[in-house]
């Protein structure tokens, strides 16, 4: 973790970038569409409304709250000015452990989804980028805005 500030966010900001990207250009798409499975053929109602969420071009609003999220972060650092003390690196830095953490449990989880049923990996892979990269901006907003006074 760095002492500034502004190097975390336009990290946060240029990955954001990307994954908004990533969900606002496949919204629609009909090569992606063709690879994501009819609603209602799996026998769990999450991945089946999560399903209709990709079929009704949906993606795009994740996109979309993925920029705003990531402007809000960027726009308050940058109006913070001062560089982080120990004390906040070290929550940061605790921060980044709990975010691998998470990511080290939800690969496996994610891999036996997928093996249970390979048909839906399409559906299991965007989940949980999703709820991965949710997690991070969100924990990263709150913290931006808890030491920005």
């Amino acid at each position: 973790m760095t002492k500034r500030p502004v190097i975390n966010a336009l990290f946060i900001s240029i990955l954001s970038a990307f994954y908004a990207f990533l969900f606002i250009f496949i919204s629609g798409h009909m090569e992606f569409r063709r690879m994501v499975h009819l609603k209602g053929t799996l026998k769990i109602p999450f991945i089946n409304a999560f399903t209709g969420f990709i079929m009704g071009n949906n993606m795009k609003y994740i996109g979309y709250a993925i920029i705003v999220i990531a402007a809000v972060i960027l726009v308050i650092t940058l109006l913070r000015r001062k560089e982080y003390d120990e004390y906040q690196q070290s929550i940061q830095t605790k921060c980044a452990l709990a975010v691998g953490i998470l990511t080290i449990v939800m690969v496996p989880l994610l891999l036996l989804f997928i093996l249970s049923d390979p048909n839906y990996s399409i559906e299991f892979i965007f989940l949980f980028i999703i709820i991965h990269w949710f997690c991070v901006l969100i924990t990263d907003l709150i913290y931006v805005v808890k030491y920005s006074r």
